[in-house]
């Protein structure tokens, strides 16, 4: 079942990121076709899963998982971890692509709202498929699920028509998906896993603080807006001195 749901959340994101992206100016004008977009994510859907899985036996180390056979039966062995796939995503992705000189910004923003897609329609699949199999719903999942839903079609129908209008630059999309969903994460694990604020010390705790922190700073270089707010505070203090 875990192979069919990821077979399904793989197919969402190939969908959205086609709807998003087939018809895209920059894409087109570079010459960069579907095909080799699609190979793109077929590789890091891949490699998430290898280094999801690597960074969990890392963190969670038992010697069963040494034998082979163990660590590739992620069925009846289970075990993902999200930041270690997330962060090994972002990294191969950054360097594969400026390697092959297809837009980053571009790419990771539709990669963003995709991802978005996944986690809201792909996990409200998830439940009422496990409602009709089990008889019962999974509270939290679907609400996790409706929040995501509601934070793609935010993406999609305010924050995209701004950047296809020129007002937000390329990138800028996927640093507020960070930062957001590093948000979200926090939030998730407070009011609803109900774990203490301790957690964001232990090790997946601390790297999405940074993410968090670091996305949002990235995102306000991308933008200008530090000589922006710079520009008004000196302005107010000149004022303040006259």
């Amino acid at each position: 079942m875990q192979i069919t749901f990821l077979l399904l959340y793989l197919f969402i994101f190939l969908l959205s990121f086609y709807v998003l992206s087939k018809d895209d100016f920059l894409f087109l004008k570079k010459n960069i076709s579907m095909e080799q977009m699609f190979n793109i994510i077929f590789a890091l859907f891949f490699l998430g899963l290898l280094f999801s899985r690597i960074f969990f036996i890392i963190f969670n180390f038992k010697s069963i998982f040494l034998q082979p056979l163990v660590f590739l039966a992620f069925i009846y062995y289970p075990g993902f971890s999200l930041a270690g796939g997330f962060a090994s995503i972002i990294i191969f992705a950054y360097f594969y692509l400026l390697k092959q000189k297809i837009p980053i910004g571009k790419s990771f923003d539709f990669f963003s709202i995709s991802f978005l897609s996944v986690f809201g329609v792909g996990l409200l699949i998830d439940v009422i498929i496990n409602f009709f199999k089990n008889k019962n719903i999974d509270i939290e999942r679907f609400i996790i699920a409706i929040i995501f839903i509601i934070i793609f079609f935010f993406f999609i129908r305010i924050i995209l028509p701004f950047q296809r209008r020129g007002e937000l630059r390329d990138g800028s999309i996927a640093l507020m998906f960070i930062s957001l969903f590093s948000l979200i994460y926090f939030l998730i694990a407070l009011f609803i896993e109900k774990k203490n604020l301790f957690f964001l010390i232990e090790r997946d705790g601390i790297f999405w603080v940074i993410l968090f922190v670091f996305s949002s700073l990235l995102f306000f270089w991308n933008e200008s807006l530090w000589l922006m707010i710079k520009n008004v505070i000196i302005s107010k203090k000149k004022k303040g001195l006259s």
